[in-house]
């Protein structure tokens, strides 16, 4: 007999607190909270998507993935490697994001 729908939203309710009490999670909130209290972590954070949008654009193009300026790259990097809080961000964003992707992917494909 299938499940009705009741069934299947507290399912996914349960689902949702798995989710919210799962380890990355935690960790991709904390790592929004902190980036969220440095504002030079935001504005490099922002830089770093700019220039990636930029760098896929131009892939698409079938231009030169290299960016405009060596010195502008190697000034990003410095300020990279300075803050942590960003690519523990970036880190922890990828990894919650993997679980949704399994999640969701699980969902569509049950028998995968």
């Amino acid at each position: 007999m299938p499940a009705s729908p009741d069934e299947i939203i507290l399912k996914a309710r349960e689902l949702s607190r798995l989710i919210s009490e799962h380890d990355l999670t935690r960790k991709y909130e904390q790592a929004l909270t902190e980036i969220t209290k440095d504002r030079d972590a935001q504005e490099l954070l922002s830089e770093l998507i700019i220039m990636g949008q930029e760098l896929n654009a131009r892939a698409a193009r079938g231009e030169s993935m290299k960016p405009d300026s060596p010195s502008e790259q190697e000034f990003l990097r410095e300020r990279f490697e300075k803050k942590p809080a960003v690519k523990n961000f970036i880190q922890a964003e990828k990894d919650y994001l993997n679980l949704l992707k399994a999640v969701i992917e699980k969902i569509k494909n049950p028998a995968s």
